[in-house]
């Protein structure tokens, strides 16, 4: 039961790291996306 409790844990970390990851990389494209729209040449 110990086990499977760490394993879940060590789960849901693992799939926390991952979204947050994940919702970064959306939110810097989307932000150079709309640089490159108004004009802007930024190298990301």
């Amino acid at each position: 039961l110990q086990r499977y409790f760490f394993l879940k844990i060590l789960i849901s970390t693992a799939f926390f790291y991952i979204k947050k990851h994940f919702f970064f990389d959306y939110f810097v494209n989307n932000v150079h996306f709309l640089l490159s729209l108004n004009g802007f040449s930024t190298e990301l």
